[in-house]
């Protein structure tokens, strides 16, 4: 245990400084001998987003706009969820910034805002869930990704 806690004292102030630097989210997952995965992130967004905890009970229904701002997807949540939520794409919605569902499933959302996505046919909007729901969708239905 007392060795754990010496390389610690030397990787959290190296991952602090590296984060500090970095221009954009930074996540990583260390796997300890028992078999236990630990989960860290930062938050390097390119301006101040206000974050919310939100729990989303079993049986939440989430219905998503097309880019036309019609209705667009509809699903309901298989599992609960609590999650670190924002406002990114619109004032009608909290995004999945971070979460974990009842089953144990967690989604990490890193960004580059300068990334492009091609443009989506409008004969695909009923069908297309928007990307910063992606965590939400992934969270409400489904318990693992294997």
């Amino acid at each position: 245990m007392m060795k754990k806690s010496k390389a610690m004292l030397f990787i959290a102030p190296a991952l602090f400084s590296y984060a500090l630097a970095a221009q954009a989210c930074t996540t990583l997952a260390i796997q300890d001998k028992q078999g236990d995965i630990f989960h860290g992130r930062t938050l390097e967004y390119m301006q101040d987003l206000p974050s919310w905890l939100t729990y989303y009970p079993a049986g939440t229904q989430f219905d998503k706009k097309t880019p036309d701002g019609r209705q667009g997807v509809s699903y309901q949540a298989k599992y609960p969820i609590l999650a670190i939520t924002s406002n990114i794409t619109d004032g009608d919605s909290r995004d999945i910034l971070e979460g974990m569902n009842s089953a144990g499933l967690s989604f990490s959302e890193n960004m580059i805002m300068n990334a492009q996505l091609p443009p989506l046919p409008a004969s695909e909007y009923k069908q297309a869930i928007p990307v910063t729901s992606l965590g939400e969708w992934a969270l409400a239905r489904f318990a693992t990704v294997g």
